[in-house]
């Protein structure tokens, strides 16, 4: 159990640096 709690959070871990990333990204655009 303990592996996939670990799993879900790298995950949403991931997601989350795509997110930001793609701000960042927008946001230099925008600048």
């Amino acid at each position: 159990m303990q592996r996939q709690v670990i799993a879900k959070n790298a995950a949403a871990g991931y997601k989350t640096a795509l997110k930001i990333e793609q701000q960042a990204k927008e946001k230099q655009v925008l600048v």
